[in-house]
């Protein structure tokens, strides 16, 4: 087996393969993606700059020309084109992006068609576990919304929260409810 020339892509990875492909910057500078035998998995489109690990067989890339965020696939393909202005990691198959200009966010499928519009924007990583993503609201209250973008769970009724092998651990209280 060869020796892998990288060092861990500082903070787009966290130094782990995924979906069989690790993210990782050689000595030269250039940000590149391994295969477990520890060759390059595939060369980038022209211009494309990875930002993210893999997750649902789609890692967050940049157009270095116009600043703009899409997706590749794990052959390096671009699956949806850097269309955006900001994206999340895919979760349970969706991702949340934003469009250039617009407070809006979609939350788009693997090939880039959108599933929803939130009508509400949150403070949130918008990573979806179980149909839900954390939110945070202004008084840094956190709940959770459901992929339409509704808020199912009030941010008045949980204290903190976390995920341990894919359910949602969370500290609750009683009282009043905001919706």
């Amino acid at each position: 087996m060869a020796a892998i020339d990288f060092s861990p892509a500082v903070p787009e990875s966290d130094g782990a393969f995924h979906d069989g492909l690790l993210l990782a910057v050689k000595s030269d500078g250039e940000k590149v993606f391994y295969n477990s035998q520890g060759k390059e998995a595939f060369t980038l489109p022209e211009g494309v700059e990875p930002l993210s690990d893999f997750y649902g067989q789609r890692a967050l890339v940049k157009d270095v020309k116009t600043n703009l965020v899409g997706y590749i696939n794990t052959k390096g393909a671009l699956a949806v084109p850097c269309l955006y202005e900001t994206g999340a990691t895919y979760s349970e198959g969706i991702a949340s992006v934003s469009l250039p200009g617009s407070e809006e966010k979609l939350v788009i499928d693997r090939f880039g068609r959108v599933v929803s519009k939130f009508k509400k924007v949150y403070s949130s990583d918008y990573i979806f576990n179980g149909g839900l993503a954390l939110v945070y609201n202004q008084d840094g209250g956190i709940g959770f919304i459901d992929t339409s973008g509704t808020l199912v769970v009030p941010s008045s009724t949980i204290m903190g929260a976390y995920t341990v092998k894919d359910w949602w651990l969370c500290g609750m209280t009683r009282g009043n409810t905001d919706t």
